[in-house]
C-alpha cells in the first residue's frame, strides 16, 4: 500500500466517530428565550439594547463560546462567563480597531493584540482595558514605534 493512502486510513481510523464539537453536544435552546429555562444549551437571543448572541448559555446568560454582536457594528467571538467577556477572544470595532487576546470581567485584560485600521499594533499587556505592563507599539512596517513599561495607557518607561 502507498505510504501517503497507509497514512489517511489510518488518521481515518484514529479519529472518534463520534467526535463533535461542544455546541453540538449541548441541547439546543428551547424557544423563545427565556433567561429561567436556558441552561447548559446552544442557542440564539436577542437582548433589549440590540445585541444578538449565538453560542452557549448558563442560567440564561452566555456562558462558554459564543458571538455578540452588538449595535454599531461591534463583534466579539470568544469565551464567556456569567454574561460576560471572559478568558480568549476577539474583538472588532466599528472604527477598524481588532484586538485579540485575554479578557476579564468585560474587559481586556492579560495578553493581547490591538491592530489599528492604519497598520499600527500594540502587542503585551492590558489591564481594565487599557495598556499596562510591558507592551510593544509596531509601525506600518513592523519597526518599532515605542517599546517598554506602560501604565494606565501611557508608556511610563522606555526600553
Amino acid at each position: 500500500m502507498h505510504p501517503l493512502v497507509l497514512f489517511m486510513v489510518t488518521v481515518a481510523l484514529t479519529i472518534p466517530a463520534n467526535a463533535v464539537t461542544a455546541e453540538e453536544r449541548l441541547q439546543p435552546c428551547p424557544e423563545p428565550y427565556d433567561a429561567s429555562a436556558w441552561n447548559d444549551c446552544f442557542g440564539e437571543a436577542w437582548f433589549p439594547h440590540g445585541q444578538n448572541y449565538v453560542g452557549q448559555f448558563r442560567a440564561g446568560k452566555p456562558d462558554g463560546r459564543g458571538t455578540m454582536s452588538y449595535p454599531g457594528s461591534n463583534k466579539y467571538v470568544g469565551e464567556w462567563k456569567y454574561g460576560k467577556r471572559e478568558g480568549q477572544g476577539t474583538m472588532w470595532y466599528p472604527i477598524g480597531h481588532k484586538y485579540v487576546g485575554e479578557w476579564r470581567h468585560n474587559r481586556r485584560n492579560g495578553h493581547g493584540t490591538m491592530s489599528y485600521p492604519d497598520g499600527r499594533r500594540f502587542v503585551g499587556e492590558w489591564r481594565n482595558g487599557k495598556r499596562n505592563g510591558e507592551g510593544v507599539e509596531y509601525a506600518q512596517d513592523g519597526s518599532i514605534l515605542r517599546s517598554g513599561f506602560w501604565k494606565d495607557g501611557f508608556l511610563v518607561q522606555n526600553k
